[in-house]
């Protein structure tokens, strides 16, 4: 691994994917077939959800010790 690089775990871009599939699901009607206003409210918080994980697979999760680390390394 090159210097600054930072490994992902694939468990943030597993779990991404498995509530973009779940909001998917409810979007296409299998999940609350006739109560409309619950498909979108059940897909919009599964969707919101995937895109927090996605955030936190590309953005990660650098706290303050893992900066400093990092500013004492340059």
């Amino acid at each position: 691994m090159r210097r600054g690089e930072r490994s992902r775990p694939a468990g943030l871009l597993v779990g991404a994917l498995l509530c973009f599939a779940v909001a998917a699901v409810s979007f296409g009607g299998l999940i609350l077939r006739t109560d409309y206003a619950g498909r979108a409210i059940f897909g919009a918080a599964w969707g919101a959800l995937g895109i927090v994980w996605l955030g936190k697979y590309f953005i990660g999760g650098r706290n303050s010790r893992d900066a400093e680390a990092e500013d004492r390394d340059a």
